[in-house]
């Protein structure tokens, strides 16, 4: 009812962020370039009043990145002013830039390839020492080139082992897993951690020869 609606409302506010506009009073406006898209859309904003609100622009590319990481956001994307909305289309003009972490972790298995890697390395099963033994973290599967894939088979063939080493690695990724002995540690880079522990949008970076398994720990 209205005067439930109301009443939630005070106590637990809701704003409407609004970031373009496609259609204005069954007009199609996606072919303006995106400057002019945003002049309509402050204007229908301010008639509309809250609780929509259309965010501020930055035009210094660092202060935006600073800003977001701040706010634990992932990233900006980066949109060209004269760029028109482009449906369902991938477009140089808009180009999303991303917040990175990197974390050491230790190698506990291969998922062989399939398709375009078939005989080879898929991803890489990676964990991170704790207290109850090599926490399972994920999987490693982007970020190899075709030189990186044929070193680590060489480096790994000969560490291959009958015995899982990890705690935790869901029934899924252990399924066609290759185990080996956790003797490796890489660097990867990724988004965040997952409530699980696990990796998001992990991203091969290198092998860390200087380091022993026993001296990686989780980065907070």
């Amino acid at each position: 009812q209205p005067r439930e609606i109301a009443h939630e409302a005070r106590r637990t506010p809701v704003q409407l962020y609004l970031f373009d506009v496609l259609s204005v009073e069954g007009r199609d406006v996606a072919s303006l370039p995106l400057s002019e898209r945003r002049e309509l859309l402050e204007r229908l904003a301010a008639d509309a009043g809250a609780p929509v609100v259309v965010p501020p622009v930055f035009d210094d590319v660092d202060a935006a990145v600073a800003t977001s990481g701040r706010f634990g956001l992932e990233g900006v994307v980066v949109k060209d002013p004269a760029s028109a909305y482009r449906r369902g289309i991938r477009s140089e003009q808009w180009v999303k830039v991303k917040h990175s972490r990197t974390q050491e972790v230790v190698i506990g298995g291969i998922r062989p390839g399939k398709g375009n890697r078939a005989g080879t390395i898929g991803s890489l099963l990676v964990g991170v020492p704790s207290a109850d033994g090599l926490q399972y973290a994920g999987r490693v599967g982007s970020g190899f080139g075709e030189q990186t894939l044929a070193r680590l088979t060489t480096l790994l063939e000969p560490l291959r082992s009958d015995v899982d080493p990890f705690v935790g690695v869901p029934a899924a990724d252990a399924r066609d897993a290759l185990w080996v002995r956790p003797d490796l540690v890489a660097e990867v880079e990724f988004a965040e951690f997952t409530p699980g522990g696990i990796l998001r949008q992990a991203r091969w970076r290198g092998l860390r020869p200087d380091k022993a398994p026993d001296e990686v720990v989780r980065e907070d």
